[in-house]
């Protein structure tokens, strides 16, 4: 029960904040290190995936086994999210511009993807002086 003095947002991250104060019980999707939940991917790999938040606890929930033509998708998203998070913690252009080429929502020649990567890295220079 949420306190009276407090009004309600409608926010799902306030519901899963109440869950895990156990201010009641919430089943939703969210993002979590596979722990086994997506058989056939890596252990740690980030997967959205339906999760019970409970308590103090936030649970995954075992998915059925996935078809082939998905889990090719979503291993392909991995890749792509590893080699970006390198790029990120390496500060390494190539690897940033061959992250974006890989993504299928980035739907451009390889020289509008470089100007592309370039021109978003312009705008956030002032927060991020090392690239």
């Amino acid at each position: 029960r949420v306190p009276e003095h407090l009004e309600w947002s409608n926010e799902e991250g306030v519901d899963q904040m109440c869950a895990l104060l156990g201010i009641g019980d919430l089943d939703t999707n969210t993002n979590l290190p596979n722990r086994g939940q997506i058989a056939d991917f890596p252990e740690g790999a980030v997967v959205e995936t339906m999760a019970e938040f409970r308590y103090d606890s936030i649970n995954p929930v075992v998915a059925t086994p996935l078809p082939e033509i998905l889990k090719g998708i979503i291993n392909q998203a991995i890749v792509e999210q590893k080699l970006a998070l390198r790029a990120a913690f390496e500060c390494d252009r190539d690897l940033a511009v061959q992250s974006l080429l890989l993504d299928k929502l980035v739907d451009l020649s390889t020289d509008k993807t470089v100007a592309l990567f370039d021109e978003m890295i312009a705008y956030v220079r002032d927060y991020c002086p090392e690239w």
